[in-house]
């Protein structure tokens, strides 16, 4: 159940850009053939991109920064419909990043990544029924601890959870009529996700605590597609979170650089382990819910 709150968002929640500096090669690519980045593939980023015939493919990033060419062995040899951006996540909570692929004209994909390192559609009809989505996003956003995804889809804000295993349409916010810019951070700092839609700031009721984790550069900046996994007992089942700073390439939705995790009504927190695209890593223990943790760079 989602509550507007008064007032107009106070501050832009766009995040600021991440360190510009690299030492790997470069390589000329259409921004709008671009639909996703991240450690898709491997730690660095990847990239998904809508090929010249209509198909997705898959670029893994080498450690030298240049791409090298995947995606058939993956099963992405399918029409992607000329999609606008795509939406990296661990949806279905089994440490694998999978894919939420809108299709422009055709079905909506949710490209599940199986055992074996390939990704087969597993969207619900709820969720592939076409229609003209304009932006996407994703968040625990009443703490629950399971990440729900929001999706502006013909002028309307419909939210999917995930409840045995099927995406399942929860419900819709009021919005106005057409197309939406849509932002999702913690907008009035109090440890909550917020919904900037427009104008307009939506909060869920709260359902649980939860641990926000700033992840740094080398350069102190914000570490964007480090990946973060937190182990922990929640409402006493095992769990293994997995959250990657986005950099919100596509559909116009800019995320905060904090990775977020609902933690429910009980938890216990064991460990959380970062990941730098440069392969760096390191492991924090003795962490509290409802609490901020800065994770800097590790020292040389």
């Amino acid at each position: 159940m989602f509550v507007e709150l008064p007032g107009r968002p106070a501050r832009d929640p766009a995040p600021m850009l991440g360190d510009p500096r690299g030492t790997g090669r470069y390589q000329v690519v259409t921004a709008a053939n671009v639909l996703a980045v991240g450690p898709i593939l491997t730690h660095r980023f990847d990239r998904l991109v809508a090929m010249p015939a209509g198909c997705l493919g898959l670029e893994a990033c080498r450690p030298d920064g240049s791409y090298a060419v995947a995606g058939a062995e993956f099963g992405l040899q399918l029409v992607a419909d000329l999609a606008r951006g795509a939406l990296p996540l661990d949806l279905d909570e089994d440490g694998r990043l999978d894919l939420v692929v809108p299709g422009a004209t055709g079905p909506h994909r949710w490209l599940v990544r199986q055992i074996d390192g390939t990704f087969r559609d597993d969207a619900s009809p709820a969720f592939a029924w076409p229609g003209d989505v304009t932006a996407l996003a994703a968040g625990d956003f009443d703490d629950d601890g399971h990440e729900e995804l929001l999706v502006v889809l013909d002028g309307e804000v419909r939210l999917f959870r995930l409840p045995d295993g099927r995406l399942l349409d929860a419900g819709a916010l009021t919005a106005p009529p057409g197309p939406h810019r849509l932002h999702v951070a913690d907008v009035n700092a109090d440890g909550r996700l917020e919904i900037a839609l427009g104008d307009r700031l939506f909060q869920a009721a709260s359902a649980g605590s939860c641990l926000r984790v700033v992840v740094k550069s080398r350069f102190d900046g914000p570490a964007y597609g480090a990946s973060v996994r937190l182990t922990a007992t929640v409402n006493g089942v095992p769990r293994t979170m997995l959250r990657v700073l986005d950099p919100g390439t596509g559909y116009g939705r800019p995320h905060e650089p904090v990775a977020h995790f609902g933690l429910g009504r009980n938890a216990t927190l064991h460990s959380l382990s970062v990941r730098w695209p440069d392969g760096a890593r390191t492991t924090l223990t003795g962490l509290t819910p409802d609490t901020v943790v800065v994770v800097p760079y590790p020292a040389d």
